[in-house]
């Protein structure tokens, strides 16, 4: 990109990049990804700045360049106010990352550094508090969100590593982990240090730090198919993640949010500095009716916004660009010199808007 430039601003689209995993299967074609035959497809990485895995623009004066050709030449047209993290590469990382799961079993229960935890040991990387908005779930359904009453967390460490990768003797695992019944519409919210897993029978959409950081506690004694042996757990690591306070789950209920027009808090600023989400109910004789104003300059600020239709088909009209439609599974980002925007149901619609504190 030629930063000689000025910036053209509209909105931007990116190419989905899918990822195989064990537990995966082809419920994300239901989203409109394409799942080949036999493929175990995972996730769908849409808004990515990771190291190695940049997402790719798509349509648009910028299409074919990465992200990080974007961050490179034009982060502060992009980011406006919003905090962002250095690239391990050099320069601003975009600071959200935005993928679809689609759980067929049950993933492996783990935990993730803040900041702060990587800070004391030296490492100069994001952590990751992340974000989940169950889009299915089928019935029974559930999570893991923290642990049960009076368990220790040093003591799940020690049982766990004395395990060796093993699977845990039925019914344990309930014992030792928080589970939560969960269903379409359910936002849970897993800040940094939570010990968490998604359940089988899940698909939802996942925002996050932008951050590859994992650390596996437990994974129900599977193996890994190349060498056939434990698949290997951070345990190690994982006694080295402090402890958040507790907090609800669900956090919220999309279907249960205030009756308000324009975008609703979800997780707001003063719930979590690392991201926020927000929520546009659409339909007759709702506060909005059938369009939402808005604006990625407001409130004396500027800052980026990501569009996703969480029910329903919507046309996005920005001040600066082409019009475009919104559907479940389809992500946008609007820069932040983009400035006005429309959002118009073309039925009865909920959209969500990501962002990050200031």
């Amino acid at each position: 990109m030629d930063r000689s430039k000025p910036f053209e601003p509209q909105p931007i689209s990116f190419l989905p990049q899918l990822v195989e995993r064990t537990w995966g299967g082809h419920g994300l074609s239901r989203y409109g990804k394409r799942c080949g035959p036999g493929a175990l497809v995972g996730e769908s990485w849409e808004v990515s700045d990771v190291e190695g895995m940049p997402s790719v623009l798509d349509g648009g004066p910028y299409s074919g360049k990465t992200i990080r050709d974007l961050m490179a030449s034009y982060s502060s047209e992009v980011l406006g106010a919003a905090r962002a993290p250095e690239h391990p590469a050099g320069g601003a990382q975009f600071p959200l990352l935005l993928k679809l799961l689609d759980a067929q079993e049950d993933l492996s229960i783990q935990v993730h550094p803040s900041d702060e935890d990587l800070a004391r040991s030296g490492i100069r990387r994001n952590g990751k508090t992340e974000a989940w908005i169950i889009l299915d779930a089928e019935p029974g359904a559930r999570v893991w969100h923290g642990l049960a009453p009076g368990v220790d967390r040093t003591a799940l460490f020690d049982r766990l590593e004395k395990l060796g990768g093993g699977r845990l003797p039925d019914g344990e695992a309930d014992r030792l982990f928080r589970w939560i019944p969960v269903e379409r519409g359910d936002v849970v919210f897993v800040p940094a240090g939570t010990i968490h897993a998604v359940g089988k029978g899940i698909t939802l959409l996942e925002v996050q730090q932008t951050s590859d950081i994992t650390y596996r506690i437990y994974d129900w004694g599977r193996r890994d198919r190349k060498t056939l042996e434990p698949r290997k757990l951070h345990i190690a690591e994982a006694r080295g993640v402090s402890e958040p306070p507790r907090v609800p789950c669900p956090f919220r209920r999309l279907n249960k949010l205030p009756a308000q027009p324009g975008f609703v808090p979800v997780i707001s600023a003063a719930d979590c500095d690392k991201l926020t989400v927000e929520c546009a109910t659409l339909a007759p004789g709702s506060p909005s009716g059938l369009e939402v104003l808005a604006s990625t300059q407001e409130a004396r600020s500027s800052r980026f916004h990501i569009l996703s239709a969480f029910e329903g088909e919507v046309r996005v009209r920005p001040q600066h660009g082409a019009e475009l439609k919104l559907r479940p599974g389809m992500f946008v980002l609007l820069p932040s010199i983009l400035g006005g925007y429309s959002v118009t149901a073309v039925e009865p619609a909920q959209v969500l808007r990501f962002s990050c504190g200031a």
